[in-house]
């Protein structure tokens, strides 16, 4: 039946983040491979989706206070002007909008930029799309899309900011491809989006401390840390060769994902 397949579907390979958190789970690993965090979600966040469950919020649902919220963040954090009515685009998780920017704004044969390390999908999505994917910054007639992953990944909800006419096409796509973002999450994302400025504050100093808790513990064990995170969950490392440890360490090292599992010696 393989002949049945797509050419696209033909050329895409399995997902080596899932593979590696497959095996972690196998070994009872130290998994470093996926970025989800290791603490439950904020109480009020979690009861917001229950609520919204509970008041049968269960149909196709676009809740303009998320895009209100954004607008008024991008303008806060980064002196953006966007309208929140035409420029922004809720969409199912951050995957989905990337694939969706992609669909709305690569042809075939456009060569696009992407930036070392970056996430394993977007390789996939932007030759879905036809495009090719680049890291030459010599090339001429580049599509370039900077992407940074929001904290509703697990739950299915992101958005995709944009110029009126890209908004548009990424919200056009979004719909043919899935219609509408979870309602109840849609619900949950806005109430954690009203959360006081200490709770994204909070949030931010409890990463950076797992970031350099986690640099530090694999320096600590041979690898040569490249380059520090600033606003995202990954790190890339290198390990050359491991000298004598007080246990042993088996590593993974697979594109930008690290997969590591301590044993007792």
């Amino acid at each position: 039946m393989a002949e049945k397949l797509s050419a696209v579907a033909k050329i895409l390979t399995p997902s080596p983040i899932q593979q590696l958190s497959l095996l972690a789970q196998r070994c009872n690993a130290v998994n470093l491979a996926e970025g989800f965090p290791d603490f439950p979600a904020p109480p009020h966040i979690k009861n917001a989706a229950i609520s919204a469950i509970v008041s049968d919020f269960n149909q196709y649902r676009h809740v303009q206070g998320i895009c209100d919220h954004v607008a008024k963040i991008m303008k806060h954090m980064h002196g953006l002007d966007f309208n929140p009515l035409t420029d922004i685009a809720i969409c199912c998780g951050q995957s989905e909008a990337f694939a969706a920017t992609m669909f709305a704004t690569i042809d075939k044969g456009d060569e696009v930029i992407l930036f070392d390390p970056s996430f394993e999908t977007y390789e996939a999505c932007i030759s879905m799309a036809g495009g090719i994917p680049c890291a030459n910054s010599m090339i001429r007639d580049l599509n370039i899309t900077i992407n940074s992953e929001d904290f509703f990944t697990g739950w299915r909800i992101g958005w995709a900011v944009a110029p009126a006419c890209i908004a548009s096409a990424i919200r056009n796509i979004h719909t043919k491809l899935t219609d509408s973002a979870p309602a109840p999450f849609q619900e949950a994302a806005l109430t954690a989006l009203r959360s006081p400025l200490e709770y994204f504050e909070s949030l931010r100093r409890d990463y950076e401390s797992r970031r350099n808790y986690t640099i530090k513990l694999l320096a600590g064990v041979g690898f040569q840390v490249q380059f520090k995170p600033q606003a995202d969950a990954y790190s890339k490392e290198k390990l050359d060769e491991l000298g004598e440890t007080h246990c042993s360490l088996t590593t993974h090292v697979k594109l930008k994902q690290v997969f590591v599992t301590l044993d007792d010696p």
